[in-house]
């Protein structure tokens, strides 16, 4: 790194500078989060579970295009367990398809529960109605027309419309929450210098990437203490932590900071 000169020679670095999220309610802090939400000057697990429901059964449904054909979600982060309610009107369902992965076979009816603990990846999936549930209908979730989001979970209604009337809501379980902490970039910075945090992974595991202001990684899984001075001072960091906790416990992220030198 080049010197900024001074009489001694060497690196003579003006005194260092700081941004922190403390209380997490900090005016030039920007937080971004996904399952979370800001406690008594902490980020906390929102929830460990997220419910969607269509509407009630005996509606009548005009708008036919806010019908899904099978169930098409979206996860915005990854899930251990996923239960299924089946509609008080349905036809018997004995198979269950995620991805086309058979994950559930029995004899469910109107108002019964289908849980199902498997790990799905953030992203799109596909759940379906196998050829071992002989029923009248194919599986299917009423939507009124528009997209229903969560923290967790997002469904969209699909174009196509047919008897689909198998299940009334879906409920999905996360062990995962994430906080991401944005500042403005500091005035007459000559280089990064440290990232530094505090929390309560309570038995899990607590991991702090530091991104780029696209939310691109420049540093994934970063030390308490570790050296941002490989990263350009013209490029305004941001840190991100990533927190994976059992559902019993209550994890949270005290503390964030990136500090920098003038």
């Amino acid at each position: 790194m080049p010197s900024r000169g001074g009489s001694g020679g060497g690196d003579d670095w003006a005194a260092a500078g700081k941004d922190e999220a403390i209380t997490f309610n900090e005016t030039d802090l920007s937080l971004s989060t996904v399952n979370a939400a800001v406690s008594n000057g902490s980020v906390v697990r929102d929830s460990t579970t997220e419910s969607i429901s269509r509407p009630s059964d005996g509606n009548v449904y005009t708008d036919q295009t806010g019908l899904t054909e099978n169930l098409e979600m979206s996860l915005n982060l990854e899930v251990v367990q996923i239960t299924f309610t089946v509609s008080s009107n349905s036809a018997r369902i004995g198979e269950i398809l995620i991805d086309g992965e058979t994950v559930a076979t029995g004899s469910w009816g109107a108002g019964d529960t289908i849980t199902v603990d498997k790990t799905l990846a953030p992203g799109d999936h596909l759940v379906e109605s196998g050829e071992g549930s002989n029923s009248s209908y194919d599986l299917g979730f009423y939507m009124d027309g528009s997209t229903v989001s969560g923290s967790l979970l997002s469904i969209s209604p699909s174009p196509t419309f047919g008897d689909y009337r198998n299940l009334s809501a879906v409920e999905v379980k996360s062990k995962i929450f994430e906080v991401t902490a944005s500042w403005p970039l500091p005035e007459d910075l000559y280089a990064w210098d440290i990232a530094l945090f505090q929390g309560d992974s309570a038995g899990g595991t607590q991991t702090i990437d530091v991104l780029d202001d696209s939310g691109n990684v420049l540093i994934s899984d970063i030390k308490r203490g570790e050296s941002l001075t490989g990263i350009d001072a013209g490029t305004n960091i941001q840190l991100r932590a990533r927190v994976e906790a059992p559902t019993t416990e209550n994890p949270s992220v005290d503390y964030l900071s990136r500090r920098f030198k003038r």
